[in-house]
């Protein structure tokens, strides 16, 4: 689970199918469990590399120019695991693909396996080795913790990151410390800061009763918005800067 940890450990629900739903994982023998909850937000941003999660639908050139701009530029090797998607094959030219060959992706590899023996192996996770960026399609995060938890293809993935790679993926379910995620918006996660990118906002919940939050659900979870170029920080668990002038 060491990616969980140092990427954004216990409280974080990413977009990434892959490690959002390993948080839900029981202990398995032999392996660290992950860390109980803490009564307060603890969040570890990742110590090297970055998150891009994307909100869902259309991942616009915004989005992906950061992406790329992060793993070096569109020659940088993009491994793409479609495995939540569901389908059993992914030919050369799926169409999942289309949204980076039209952004002019010069170096696309699918990596898909259900099979937890063919993920162990060092055959299968040879294209992670060289990735600058994962790509987790969005689908049910069941199916690839069924195929990758525990496997090599996990730890490369980790390794990734610790190659100041980039580990991305688009989900409408996205969140980060119960953030909401509008579709074509997503959060840039470097070290303990995110960046607001895309079309649209996200809105932040984490728990706590925020000055100045608006009030959803009969009250019960408070929130606040931040749209794109606003940052915010994972220790202090705020925003940095002051508002928009709207939300003051």
């Amino acid at each position: 689970m060491g990616l969980i940890r140092k990427a954004l450990s216990v409280l974080a629900v990413l977009s990434l199918p892959a490690l959002s739903a390993l948080l839900a994982l029981p202990a398995v023998p032999g392996l660290p469990a992950l860390p109980a909850l803490s009564a307060d937000p603890v969040v570890q941003g990742p110590e090297r590399g970055a998150l891009v999660i994307v909100g869902g639908g259309r991942v616009g050139r915004d989005i992906l120019g950061r992406l790329f701009d992060l793993a070096g530029g569109k020659d940088a090797p993009l491994v793409v695991i479609p495995t939540a998607n569901g389908q059993d094959e992914y030919p050369a030219d799926w169409s999942g693909l289309k949204v980076f060959k039209d952004y002019g992706a010069t170096n696309i590899t699918v990596l898909h396996t259900k099979d937890r023996t063919v993920a162990d192996s060092d055959a299968f996770v040879r294209p992670l080795t060289t990735a600058k960026i994962v790509w987790f399609v969005g689908g049910r995060q069941w199916r690839l913790v069924d195929a990758y938890a525990h496997t090599r293809t996990q730890r490369e993935v980790e390794r990734v990151l610790e190659r100041d790679g980039v580990v991305a993926g688009s989900s409408a379910g996205a969140s980060i410390l119960s953030s909401y995620l509008d579709e074509s918006t997503a959060i840039v996660v470097r070290g303990q800061q995110f960046e607001v990118i895309g079309a649209s906002k996200i809105a932040i919940h984490d728990g706590r009763i925020v000055k100045g939050a608006q009030e959803r659900n009969g009250g019960k979870k408070k929130y606040f918005f931040m749209g794109p170029g606003e940052k915010y920080d994972l220790t202090k668990l705020e925003r940095i800067g002051k508002p928009p002038r709207s939300e003051r």
